[in-house]
């Protein structure tokens, strides 16, 4: 895990799907030049490391089909990025499920 300025980033698809679940602003993956992997982005890096601490703590509380979803929306973005569709689809495909990747309730 690492952090930029108020941007907060993962590796981790359990614990990005987490903090999806509990309503961070994702802004998007990005990657390294030389790297096949990718890091999730979040916003307010703060609440992202309190989620986090949550997460690896074992004290997550949450809706266990809206975390099972996060899941799948991220794996799909992974996935989208990885056969080269490019940052367009990645934007269309956030923008088709919210940018905040709020599912529906």
């Amino acid at each position: 895990m690492e952090m930029k300025n108020n941007v907060y980033l993962t590796k981790d698809l359990a614990e990005a799907g987490y903090l999806c679940m509990s309503q961070l602003n994702f802004l998007g993956l990005t990657s390294d030049a030389n790297s096949t992997s990718f890091y999730f982005q979040f916003e307010d890096k703060e609440k992202a490391e309190g989620l986090s601490a949550e997460f690896w703590n074992k004290t997550a509380k949450g809706n266990i089909k809206e975390y099972a979803d996060a899941l799948r929306t991220l794996k799909d973005l992974v996935f989208s990025k990885r056969r080269g569709n490019g940052d367009e689809t990645i934007q269309q495909q956030e923008a088709e499920s919210g940018k905040h990747l709020l599912l529906s309730r």
